[in-house]
């Protein structure tokens, strides 16, 4: 999503160095950090958006795609997955009576996860 902003507005202020540029914060607030993969019955993989880490419980991460969003234990290597259907996939989809099942997560996923590094500045807390 950053390429595509980047390309229609010609961002990139980050890399030049302007950050006192009002798009510079833009930037920051896109670079999420992401993981590549299939979950569960997916066919196809997945480009899937990481979800900052909760003050309450830094032993899970969310992730989320296009169609489907989950929820990966990394000490236990299973994962809640929605059922991908329905349209937009929220966090209510992670009830296992709205149709969301547990696979295990596989094991390049979770490699994936632990190896991501904390947002510059440390790590982004949320629920505080």
């Amino acid at each position: 999503m950053l390429q595509r902003l980047q390309h229609v507005f010609g961002l990139g202020h980050a890399q030049r160095g302007c950050t006192q540029h009002p798009l510079f914060l833009l930037e920051i607030i896109m670079a999420f950090q992401h993981v590549n993969g299939k979950i569960g019955n997916m066919r196809k993989s997945q480009e899937w958006v990481v979800y900052p880490l909760n003050s309450a419980d830094q032993t899970t991460r969310t992730i989320q795609s296009d169609n489907r969003i989950a929820r990966v234990d990394l000490t236990t290597g299973k994962v809640l997955l929605s059922d991908g259907k329905g349209g937009h996939q929220g966090f209510v989809k992670l009830s296992p009576a709205l149709g969301a099942k547990l696979y295990e997560c596989p094991p390049d996923i979770l490699e994936q996860l632990r190896k991501l590094s904390p947002p510059v500045g440390g790590v982004t807390v949320m629920g505080e």
